[in-house]
């Protein structure tokens, strides 16, 4: 008995050792990249998604929270997430800007991104060709004799 309570504490300072080693790490400053539409233009009543790129696997175990921030429409989705959703209902002729904290990074770390986008006048969308008429079925005459 005394030989296995040996052993479980050795096995445990190790194992503690071990992840104090590993916490001890400096992780490396990521890049903070903040994706939009194409052209950084949204169509006024579209949604904006705005996404942070990856941090990369260092990050994966930290707990990086997200805090946005936005200058104008609201966000219908996704705020203390990578990714956003912001309504853009009425904001014809507007630029909307997007910030994002992140939270659990190296003090020394520049934790801020910003993105910009123009609402642009919502194009209607093409009409689907119409279909043509039926044409009407020839009535034959058909008589009893």
């Amino acid at each position: 008995m005394k030989k296995i309570f040996f052993l479980l504490s050795a096995a445990f300072i190790f194992s503690v050792k071990n992840i104090k080693a590993q916490t001890a790490e400096k992780i490396p400053c990521p890049s903070i990249v903040l994706k939009g539409p194409a052209g950084n233009t949204v169509e006024e009543g579209d949604s904006l998604v705005l996404k942070v790129n990856p941090l990369g696997k260092a990050y994966d175990n930290i707990g990086v929270t997200y805090n946005w921030a936005i200058s104008s429409g609201f966000i219908e989705q996704g705020q203390g997430t990578a990714r956003i959703k912001i309504n853009t209902e009425g904001l014809k002729g507007q630029t909307v800007t997007a910030s994002v904290e992140l939270g659990g990074l190296e003090a020394a770390c520049n934790n801020i991104s910003s993105y910009a986008a123009e609402v642009i006048e919502k194009h209607p969308k093409p009409k689907a060709p119409a279909k043509p008429a039926a044409k009407p079925k020839a009535k034959g005459s058909s008589k009893r004799i």
